[in-house]
């Protein structure tokens, strides 16, 4: 077996004890693969073949009654603080017993419990400020993976079944009380869609007139509330900067489009260019709709769409494409992300390839 150091030996290693582990994008917290929930493993296979396909993928460790675990996530960043938060709980209701602890690469903490059995729900900010549960159907990053700062996630108490404890009962009632009427409303944003998601809301508050400073405080508050995990606040600063570029005050109402009348014996009588292809037989020149299930992959196909186009090769192993200008607007990709899905798809200089 690989030393327990590097990522897939560590990924055997919890696979090993029972816990389904799952590859996650380098530097990142976004699963490599769609479907966590179902597609986690403790197969050895799996762990060998995922961490093949992407070799410095960071751990995502399924949490939930699958696992028979429950991570109690202490955030720590500018404003937030998740572990003086828990502290004020501690003091109010009773001290959290001694468990497995791991230090996240963003400063923060994931204190490990014991799942109790039942349905736990995902949580954020439930608890408190800075206070995330990650229960049924979620994960969380574990060592020693890299975050995106380049700090490393650390056991301080490593994970087992003689380490772990259960949850507090006092922790436990916290966690199955229903939720207050105006939060069980609230629709979760996942990843997949909250950079589009605030920019759209952004974008339409710059069109109702909103000062820049009162279009960041709703986006930072959409955010807080919604997305699920959060976007760091820099990044929701840079969706409210890009919507200044549209025009204050300019949200308008739409006139409709005239409708365009003709008769059946109109239309047969047309006549109509030959169809200039993109990728032929696929898709024409004009509008085409990449739509599909979250997570499916339309990011990965909209990427090699464009590669072939631009290249003028062959798309999706074998659809001539028409060598032409290809414009990618990449909205929730990182640049370390956006190259690494490149070279994938790229076979060298001139050459493209799918994999």
């Amino acid at each position: 077996m690989l030393p327990p150091a590097t990522n897939l030996g560590s990924a055997l290693a919890y696979a090993q004890q029972g816990y389904p582990v799952i590859p996650v994008e380098t530097r990142d917290k976004v699963p490599s693969i769609p479907d966590r929930p179902n597609r986690a493993s403790t197969d050895i296979a799996f762990v060998v073949e995922g961490w093949r396909l992407w070799p410095d993928a960071n751990i995502g460790l399924l949490t939930g009654d699958k696992s028979g675990l429950v991570v109690i996530d202490l955030d720590k960043k500018p404003g937030v603080d998740g572990e003086g938060s828990m502290e004020a709980l501690e003091a109010k209701y009773g001290a959290l017993p001694k468990t497995s602890r791991a230090r996240t690469g963003g400063g923060g903490v994931h204190l490990y419990f014991r799942h109790p059995g039942g349905h736990i729900s995902n949580s954020t900010g439930k608890l408190g400020p800075g206070i995330d549960v990650k229960a049924d159907r979620g994960f969380v990053v574990a060592p020693p993976s890299v975050h995106a700062s380049g700090g490393q996630y650390e056991w301080e108490v490593p994970l087992s079944e003689e380490n772990l404890a259960d949850l507090p009962e006092w922790l436990l009632r916290l966690l199955s009380e229903p939720p207050t009427p105006a939060n069980a409303q609230v629709e979760i944003i996942p990843v997949g869609v909250r950079n589009e998601t605030l920019f759209k809301l952004g974008s339409y508050l710059r069109g109702k007139g909103l000062s820049e400073g009162a279009i960041l405080a709703a986006l930072l508050e959409e955010n807080r509330q919604k997305c699920e995990p959060m976007l760091e606040q820099e990044e929701v600063e840079r969706i409210a900067k890009s919507c200044e570029r549209f025009p204050k005050g300019n949200a308008k109402k739409g006139k409709g489009i005239a409708p365009v009348e003709f008769s059946a014996k109109e239309l047969v009588e047309m006549d109509f260019p030959p169809v200039n292809w993109a990728v032929k037989p696929l898709i024409a020149e004009g509008v085409t709709i990449l739509a599909g299930p979250p997570k499916i992959g339309k990011r990965w196909l909209a990427l090699d769409l464009g590669l072939a186009i631009a290249l003028g090769e062959n798309a999706l192993g074998g659809y001539p494409a028409e060598k032409k200008t290809a414009l990618y607007l990449a909205l929730e990709d990182s640049k370390r992300r956006l190259k690494e899905r490149v070279q994938r798809l790229m076979g060298g200089a001139g050459q493209h390839q799918t994999t």
